[in-house]
Order: structure tokens, then C-alpha cells, then sequence
């Protein structure tokens, strides 16, 4: 650890105080609604790959909110 933050062991243990900090912060608000995004880049003449994806997007209409095709 002393080697990866340059040497030095006031780095080493100030990276390891901010590791846990973030940690815990991470820990604290994960118990909320999350957001996200999914991207996918497929190619369109794969055999029956647009049937299982409108498939996928059906199961799971309860936590889609919107679709995009470009």
C-alpha cells in the first residue's frame, strides 16, 4: 500500500481513510432509487436478436421508462 500511494506513509494512510469515507458514503445512499442507462450496440441482422430484445424489454416493462432505437 505504501509502495502504490509513492513511498510514503502519511499517503498510504490518508488513501485508506478516504477509501473507507467513500465506502461508507456509498453504503449510506445505496438504500435509495437508483438511475441508470443501458446502451446497447447490436448489429440488426443477427437472427431473431430484435425479437428477444423487444422480448427482454417486455418482462421488464416495470422498470422501463423509456426505449430509443437511432
Amino acid at each position: 500500500m505504501i509502495e502504490r500511494s509513492g513511498g510514503n506513509r502519511s499517503e498510504a494512510l490518508r488513501d485508506l481513510i478516504r477509501s473507507r469515507l467513500i465506502e461508507e458514503e456509498w453504503v449510506s445512499t445505496a438504500s435509495g432509487d437508483a438511475l441508470a442507462t443501458v446502451t446497447l450496440v447490436y448489429d440488426h441482422s443477427k437472427r431473431e436478436l430484435a425479437d428477444r430484445l423487444l422480448e427482454v424489454g417486455h418482462d421488464n416493462h416495470d422498470a422501463i421508462m423509456a426505449t430509443m432505437l437511432v
